[in-house]
């Protein structure tokens, strides 16, 4: 025979709602035109810098898996092709954050501080 202490369906304890604490409160979020127009503006631009990137890496995974003999071809003196593409990649990586640091400070801060403006709020 079974406890009714032991008894799941008896053993829940009811709370007031009132007892429970509330949620914390999170102030409104900027989505005004202006911060509406800083996401599209970086949506067009990351995303095509990020799917370059990602490219770049899977052909040159794919090319090592699958063409061997591709990659271990000599393109400028003892230089595999493997290697040169890793040094592509590099290279690429460093341009892409160059350039991110240029589109951060040339168009993403004016749009940011016009958002702010927008919204009223002090920076």
């Amino acid at each position: 025979m079974r406890s009714a202490s032991l008894d799941p369906s008896r053993t829940a304890i009811a709370v007031p709602a009132s007892a429970l604490p509330l949620a914390p409160t999170r102030p409104a979020l900027p989505f005004g035109r202006e911060f509406r127009s800083l996401l599209d503006l970086k949506r067009r631009t990351i995303g095509p810098m990020l799917g370059v990137t990602l490219a770049a890496f899977v052909v040159v995974l794919v090319l090592a898996g699958y063409a061997r003999p591709l990659m271990t071809a000599k393109v400028a003196g003892s230089l595999p092709l493997g290697y040169a593409l890793i040094a592509g990649i590099y290279g690429l990586c460093w341009g892409v954050a160059v350039l991110y640091a240029y589109l951060a400070d040339a168009r993403y801060d004016p749009q940011a501080e016009r958002a702010v403006a927008e919204q009223g709020a002090r920076p």
